[in-house]
């Protein structure tokens, strides 16, 4: 058995794996809004979505040796105020593997 795994080639790889994403969450505080009696106020609300889409993603690939890797990129949209995916679907912007 011993003789079997010195004679075995060895196999080295280099794995990298990358967690990314956006996240467009803010206040909103508007004045003089009409309150429908008249009069007008003020109010606060809290928004997503409003400079871009909320994302997480994790992309990677894992050399393979003899010039050959494996790749795979999944992303999602998010909904901030809520914590939901877009479309209730996991990995619902982009899913690839190669």
């Amino acid at each position: 058995m011993a003789a079997l795994a010195v004679a075995s080639p060895l196999a080295y790889s280099q794995t990298s794996v990358t967690l990314y994403g956006r996240l467009d969450a803010g206040l909103e505080y508007l004045n003089h809004v009409n309150n429908g009696a008249g009069g007008s106020s003020s109010r606060w609300s809290a928004e997503g979505g409003d400079w871009g889409t909320s994302m997480l993603g994790l992309k990677g690939n894992e050399d393979l040796g003899g010039g050959l890797n494996a790749i795979f990129n999944l992303e999602t949209g998010l909904q901030v105020m809520n914590g939901t995916t877009s479309g209730g679907r996991l990995w619902s912007r982009r899913a690839f593997a190669g």
